[in-house]
C-alpha cells in the first residue's frame, strides 16, 4: 500500500513538472527567441570551431545582424513550405484517411481480434496496439475498448485486455511491421539536419532505414507485453476487482461481447473486394519492379524508384484499398463523397501545421546561425577526449529521450529539438544517422504508458 501511495505522489509531481511546459507552438516560439539571443552573445565572443569535414572555421553568426534580419524575411515561407517531413506527412495521413473515414479500420480490426484464442489473446492485442499505430493518434481510441471485448468474449478480464492493447498502442509506438508516417517523418528531420552540417545529401537516412529492426522489436514487444499481461496485470487487476466489488469479471455471458466485435456480412464482404483490390494493386506495383520501370538501374532494390517513391505507392495503395470497401458498404456513393473525406482527414492535421510553423522557423534559425554546427564539433571533441563512447554513449542518450519524453510528447517535437545537437555530434563520433534515430526512437517509446502528459493514459482510466 505504502508503495502504491509513493507511486501515485511520484506521478502527481511529475505531472506538476509536466503542466509547466507550454504548447509546441509556444514551446517553439520560445526556443526561437533564445536562439537568436544566444546567436547574438556567442558571435560577440568569438565562439567558433574547424569543422572536421571542409577544415573551415565556422563561427557563430548573429540573428540580428543585417544579414540574419533578411536572411528571416526571405527565408520565412520557404522555411515552412520546405520543411522536409510536411508534405509527406500530409500525403500519408490523406492515404490512411481514406481507410479511416469509410470504416475500414475498425472493420479489420474488429475481424482480426474475432478469431484471437483464449491463450493468444494477451500476444494477439498487444500486437495489433503496436501495429495500429499505422493510423497515429486513432489507434489509441479504437483498439484498447476492442481488445477489451476480445477479453471478454475467451472469458477474460476485458480491464486486462484494454490495458495490454493499450501498451502496444504507448510502448510500441514506434514499432510496427509495416512503413508508417513516423519513419518519414523522423527521417526527413534527421536528413535536413545532415543537409546542414555535412552538405546537401553527402550523407542520408532512408525512410527504411530502421525497419528491420522495428519489425524485430515488434515482435518482442508483442510477446513481452502479452507475458506481463498474462502474468502481473491480469492477476493484479482482477484481484482488486473482485476486493471492491465481489464479482468475478472473468465470468459470466459473452455472447452480447462476441456479436459486438463480429463484422457483419456486408462488411467481411466489403474487406473481400478490398482485398482483391489491394492484389491487383500490388501485382502492378510488381510488374512494374520485374520490369525494370520500379527497380535500380541496375537491376536490385537498393535505390530503386521503388523505395524512394515508397510514399505515393503507399498512398495509392490506401487510397484504391479504402475507395474499394467504402463503395461496397455505401459509404462513397457520389464522386464528392472522397473529397469530403480527405479534406476531413486532413482537417485532423491543423495542429500538426501550427507545430510546422513554429518548429520549421527554429530548427532553420538553428541551422543558419551555425550554434548547432559548433556545439557539436565541441561536443564531438569532448566526448572523444573523455573516451565516453561506444554502448555507454547510446545507452545514456536512450535514457535521456526517455526522460524528456515524460514531459513532451512522442514524436516530431522532441526530435526537432534533440537532433540538431546529437545527431551531428554522434555521426562524428562514427556513429550511422540512422543508429542516432533508432536510439531516439526507442527512448521516445518506452516510457509513453507512464508519461503524465498523455490524455490517453486518463481516457483508458476512464473507460475502465
Amino acid at each position: 500500500m505504502r508503495d502504491l501511495k509513493g507511486k501515485g505522489q511520484l506521478m502527481e509531481r511529475l505531472e506538476r513538472v509536466a503542466s509547466i511546459i507550454p504548447s509546441p507552438f509556444t514551446l517553439f516560439c520560445v526556443l526561437f527567441l533564445f536562439t537568436a539571443a544566444a546567436s547574438c552573445l556567442l558571435s560577440y565572443t568569438g565562439y567558433s570551431a574547424v569543422h572536421p569535414a571542409t577544415g573551415e572555421l565556422v563561427g557563430v553568426k548573429n540573428f540580428f545582424s543585417r544579414s540574419g534580419v533578411v536572411w528571416f524575411l526571405k527565408s520565412m515561407v520557404t522555411n515552412f513550405s520546405g520543411y522536409a517531413p510536411l508534405g509527406l506527412v500530409l500525403i500519408m495521413t490523406a492515404g490512411v484517411g481514406m481507410l479511416e473515414q469509410t470504416g475500414m479500420v475498425y472493420t479489420l480490426l474488429k475481424t482480426a481480434m474475432s478469431h484471437v484464442p483464449s491463450s493468444l489473446a494477451p500476444f494477439g492485442c498487444a500486437l495489433i496496439g503496436i501495429c495500429g499505430n499505422i493510423f497515429s493518434d486513432s489507434c489509441t481510441v479504437i483498439i484498447p475498448p476492442l481488445a477489451a471485448l476480445v477479453f471478454l468474449g475467451v472469458g477474460r478480464n476485458p480491464v486486462a485486455g484494454m490495458l495490454c492493447a493499450f501498451l502496444g498502442c504507448s510502448a510500441g509506438f514506434s514499432a510496427n511491421l509495416f512503413l508508417t508516417g513516423t519513419d518519414g517523418l523522423l527521417a526527413g528531420i534527421t536528413n535536413t539536419v545532415l543537409n546542414d552540417f555535412f552538405g546537401e545529401n553527402v550523407c542520408q537516412v532512408h525512410m527504411a532505414g530502421n525497419w528491420f529492426f522495428m519489425i524485430v522489436s515488434t515482435v518482442v514487444l508483442s510477446a513481452l507485453i502479452a507475458w506481463l499481461t498474462s502474468y502481473t496485470i491480469e492477476p493484479v487487476v482482477t484481484m482488486r476487482m473482485q476486493e471492491e466489488t465481489g464479482r468475478d469479471m472473468q465470468s459470466g455471458s459473452t455472447g452480447h461481447a462476441e456479436a459486438d466485435r463480429q463484422a457483419t456480412e456486408s462488411e467481411r464482404r466489403a474487406l473481400k473486394k478490398a482485398a482483391v483490390a489491394a492484389a491487383v494493386y500490388i501485382g502492378i506495383v510488381a510488374a512494374g519492379y520485374c520490369s525494370g520501370i520500379l527497380s535500380a538501374e541496375g537491376g536490385g532494390i537498393l535505390g530503386s524508384p521503388l523505395l524512394s517513391g515508397i510514399i505515393p505507392l503507399l498512398f495509392g495503395l490506401f487510397f484504391a484499398v479504402g475507395l474499394t470497401y467504402g463503395r461496397a458498404v455505401g459509404k462513397i456513393k457520389k464522386e464528392g463523397d472522397v473529397s469530403a473525406m480527405l479534406a476531413s482527414q486532413l482537417r485532423t492535421m491543423a495542429p500538426f501545421l501550427v507545430f510546422v510553423l513554429a518548429s520549421s522557423q527554429f530548427i532553420n534559425l538553428f541551422n543558419w546561425t551555425d550554434i548547432g554546427t559548433v556545439i557539436s564539433i565541441q561536443g564531438s571533441y569532448a566526448l572523444e577526449k573523455s573516451g565516453f563512447t561506444d554502448i555507454p554513449l547510446l545507452v545514456l542518450f536512450i535514457l535521456l529521450a526517455s526522460i524528456v519524453n515524460l514531459f513532451i510528447g512522442p514524436g516530431a517535437a522532441k526530435w526537432t529539438i534533440m537532433a540538431p545537437v546529437f545527431v551531428p555530434i554522434l555521426t562524428l563520433l562514427g556513429y550511422h544517422p540512422a543508429l542516432v534515430q533508432l536510439a531516439y526512437r526507442i527512448g521516445d517509446s518506452c516510457t509513453n504508458a507512464m508519461s503524465p502528459t498523455s490524455a490517453y493514459i486518463f481516457m483508458i482510466l476512464g473507460i475502465a
